[in-house]
């Protein structure tokens, strides 16, 4: 009899060490893709980093068609705003990848058009601070067509990703390489004009986008600049995708591209979806950001394109993972936003803040988040 149930056991026994070998597995292989980088496992392990080429996909021209098409700039707008451009006239505008600074551009993004009420306030906001610069915002249908006219080696990539926010993050990243400029979620206020703020920072900002472009190579460094969220440098979240600007054409960007397009590509076998889809921050938003900034600082790269991060007070002084009192006063997701309060609190006058964020955060797994979304489109 106890050879019948050992008999009985043993099968069973190996079935339940081949399963959990298996979870172990995917449990190492998991994180060891998503897993935070820091600069010394850069070092450790220079595989990990892409090797992004501007000359493997060079930006196509632009489109023949282009020459025929007559574009109207909006009737009616109020004066001393950012002249609103549209994606299609930016899409058919030579850039001059040489352009010795950031441009003087501001790219929004949102679904469609219409914007909720408290993101067009802040936007008009924005525009104001820079009443001599061009503004463009951008919609899912929009950033789709970015990609098919500039990006067509991304379109894959870019239509594999889980949902509208993995693109909306994504895109972010082609504003800035193929344009340059400065980006700026629409739940953030602007405080002063970039020009101004940067300045002491020695960051120039060009009069505006160059229209003339020149084959003729130049000993230009390229900028990229980002802001910080509060001092911990551990904080996976530390360095947000909400503000960013650039000059056109800096490498930096073909990281989270080729990268992003990494993901994707593993994500079709079967080992990488029994895991799950991981989020858009994991993927195209800050947590992944600041996996390609640390690669990039620890490639060296850094000494020919440069990678500049602000200090926290400067782009985000409100630092959502330590909100405490601040917390029911500054964040869009509440009914008791109280931005003057907010703004008081936070002494931004006193320390030259650029812009505040208040951390709507409209969306949610794949797709967006509809309790927030309401919030936002009142105004009271």
């Amino acid at each position: 009899m106890l050879l019948r149930i050992g008999h009985w056991r043993r099968p069973t026994f190996i079935v339940l060490v081949l399963t959990s070998s298996s979870l172990v597995i995917l449990l190492a292989l998991w994180h060891y893709r998503y897993r935070p980088v820091d600069s010394i496992s850069s070092f450790l392990h220079p595989s990990a980093a892409p090797k992004p080429s501007s000359s493997e996909h060079p930006i196509p021209p632009v489109p023949h068609e282009c020459s025929k098409l007559h574009f109207n700039r909006p009737q009616g707008e109020s004066p001393g705003l950012a002249v609103a451009l549209s994606p299609g006239e930016l899409l058919c505008r030579p850039v001059d990848h040489n352009t010795p600074g950031i441009p003087k551009l501001l790219h929004q993004s949102w679904k469609n058009n219409e914007l909720p009420a408290k993101f067009k306030r802040w936007s008009k906001g924005c525009r104001a601070q820079h009443a001599d610069w061009e503004w463009v915002l951008w919609t899912d249908d929009d950033n789709l067509k970015l990609v098919q006219t500039y990006f067509p080696w991304l379109e894959e990539t870019f239509l594999g990703l889980p949902g509208p926010i993995y693109r909306a993050d994504f895109a972010r990243n082609l504003y800035m390489y193929m344009f340059g400029g400065v980006y700026i979620d629409l739940d953030t206020d602007c405080l002063r004009p970039t020009d101004e703020a940067l300045a002491p920072f020695r960051i120039p900002v060009v009069d505006a986008t160059n229209t003339t472009s020149s084959d003729e190579p130049v000993n230009r460094r390229g900028i990229a600049v980002f802001g910080r969220l509060g001092s911990d440098e551990t904080f996976q979240h530390s360095i947000p995708n909400a503000w960013m600007a650039s000059s056109p054409r800096h490498p930096f960007f073909l990281v989270p591209m080729y990268t992003t397009k990494d993901v994707v590509q593993k994500r079709k076998t079967i080992l990488h979806r029994l895991g799950g889809t991981p989020s858009a921050e994991h993927i195209t938003g800050p947590i992944a950001l600041k996996e390609s900034i640390l690669r990039w600082k620890a490639s060296l790269r850094d000494l020919w394109d440069e990678v500049v991060l602000l200090p926290p007070h400067m782009v985000y002084p409100y630092n959502w993972k330590k909100p405490g009192a601040l917390g029911a006063i500054c964040s869009a997701m509440f009914a008791t936003l109280d931005e003057a309060l907010c703004q008081e609190k936070l002494r931004v006058k006193e320390k030259g803040s650029l812009s505040v964020t208040y951390w709507s955060n409209t969306h949610k797994g794949t797709g967006h988040n509809d309790k927030t979304i309401a919030q936002v489109s009142q105004d009271k």
